[in-house]
């Protein structure tokens, strides 16, 4: 009966917690918080009381009063006033391109498509090793290592692609190697 009322109150929760969102929008901003601390509370309680059945259905709430709100402001809002703008010619011609650059575009896909995942498969491989050694089942270890392969990889590639310099590139793509290859080496 007890998690049955949990259940539900996290449920309300998930519903709620858009509801507070979208009053906080343009008004008070307190409400803001408190509807990311309902969404909080909301997953927390689905979770512990319905496990992934329970965060599914409150996330589906919360996904449908969110969306249901937007439609309601889509509907409320008028068209923007479009203005002409006249049209400017296409260019005739391309600028050549230049093989310095041309160069240093190969070598940023070169690092973020193959190096990253290179040092996102040691990353992973040594994560997997930590989870065995720290007891975890060889099945449940491999599905850690599964796991962390693509996050570091996308994480590694995303910062990288913020970096100015190949050198900050490499060095990341080093570090994250180290980082994973230790463990997966030595333990």
């Amino acid at each position: 009966m007890g998690s049955a009322f949990l259940l539900s109150t996290g449920f309300v929760l998930a519903a709620g917690g858009p509801l507070l969102l979208r009053i906080g929008w343009n008004g008070p901003r307190p409400a803001v918080a408190l509807g990311w601390a309902a969404l909080g509370f909301a997953l927390v309680l689905t979770l512990t009381t319905g496990g992934a059945w329970g965060l599914a259905v409150g996330a589906t709430l919360a996904s449908l009063v969110a969306l249901g709100l937007l439609a309601v402001e889509a509907l409320r809002s008028p068209a923007p006033a479009r203005a002409r703008t006249p049209r400017e010619p296409a260019p005739r011609r391309a600028a050549r391109p230049n093989l310095p650059d041309i160069a240093r575009r190969i070598g940023i896909f070169l690092i973020v498509g193959l190096a990253d995942l290179v040092a996102s498969l040691a990353f992973g491989w040594g994560a997997q090793r930590l989870a065995w050694l720290s007891g975890m089942a060889e099945a449940d270890a491999l599905i850690v290592g599964l796991f962390a392969l693509p996050l570091c990889w996308a994480l590694l590639a995303s910062w990288q692609l913020t970096r100015i310099r190949i050198t900050d590139m490499l060095l990341a793509t080093l570090a994250v190697a180290i980082a994973g290859g230790l463990p997966w080496l030595t333990l």
